[in-house]
């Protein structure tokens, strides 16, 4: 027969709170390097922006927040990209999101180019100030 010493039980429910603890730690462990998922590198977009018909090219883009849109004044007259809504003819063609940075390249000569990184995820509305009323939207 055997005798059980009467810590024995205590030491069986310590080792099964010590298994569970370590189950759990690993489990919640495995949850959040899922939920970060692996590091993703910054991209960036170009959008030409052409003479004939005024437009930007491609007109609508689809990006991560920490991208870079580029935008290139492949045309022949002036361009600009401006998301102030002040500059244009008309104000509903310009959305300036709540907590973004507004931005505005100025006037770009040919050849020129304006960058822009994103770090706010809404829908952006911006204008080429000198053709906003030929629809460069």
């Amino acid at each position: 027969m055997t005798t059980l010493n009467s810590s024995w039980p205590r030491r069986i429910a310590l080792v099964r709170v010590l298994a569970t603890a370590t189950a759990l730690g690993a489990v919640m462990a495995l949850f959040v390097m899922a939920s970060a998922g692996p590091a993703r590198a910054a991209s960036t977009v170009e959008v030409k922006m052409g003479d004939e018909p005024a437009v930007y090219e491609p007109a609508k883009v689809t990006i991560k927040v920490g991208d870079t849109v580029k935008w290139v004044n492949t045309g022949k007259t002036l361009h600009s990209v401006t998301l102030n809504p002040e500059d244009a003819q008309n104000a509903a063609n310009v959305s300036e999101p709540k907590g973004a940075k507004t931005f505005d390249s100025g006037f770009m000569e040919p050849g020129k180019s304006f960058s822009y990184k994103f770090t706010v995820p809404v829908n952006y509305k911006y204008i080429c100030v000198p053709h906003d009323t030929a629809g460069m939207v």
